[in-house]
């Protein structure tokens, strides 16, 4: 895989008030990309299949435990409405998002994905509720 599309995507995302670190994943040795952001959600990159996987998590609070059922559907809420991201709640019981984008950069279609991404955070975050779950 190709590092330019990579390189050109965290320029992308600096220009975009985005602050990148690159570290290396303990257990499989590969880069992994925290890009944080003042005003919009943080995110974690790597590379997956051929692209990019773009993730963020949420912590869960002592409600998800003990009402899983509860935090599933408005999780679920989210992925119908969702355009390009995904949400599940994982093992430990924290909030996942996670979106893929191809291996490849376009100034205006990265924009679009972008705009999608957090468009989609914003909904997942908005779902009525939905903060009893998380902390």
């Amino acid at each position: 895989m190709s590092s330019q599309p990579i390189q050109r995507i965290l320029r992308h995302l600096t220009v975009r008030g985005y602050v990148v670190e690159t570290h290396v994943d303990d257990e499989t040795e590969e880069e992994v990309y925290l890009a944080d952001h003042p005003h919009r959600v943080g995110m974690f990159i790597r590379r997956v299949a051929g692209g990019l996987l773009f993730w963020s998590y949420f912590r869960h609070s002592e409600r998800a435990q003990n009402d899983l059922n509860g935090f599933l559907l408005l999780v679920n809420k989210t992925n119908r409405d969702a355009l390009v991201a995904r949400f599940f709640v994982d093992a430990d019981y924290d909030l996942i998002f996670e979106a893929w984008h191809p291996d490849r950069y376009a100034r205006d279609e990265f924009d679009l994905f972008l705009d999608a991404w957090q468009h989609d955070c914003m909904l997942c975050l908005s779902v009525e509720g939905l903060e009893e779950y998380l902390i």
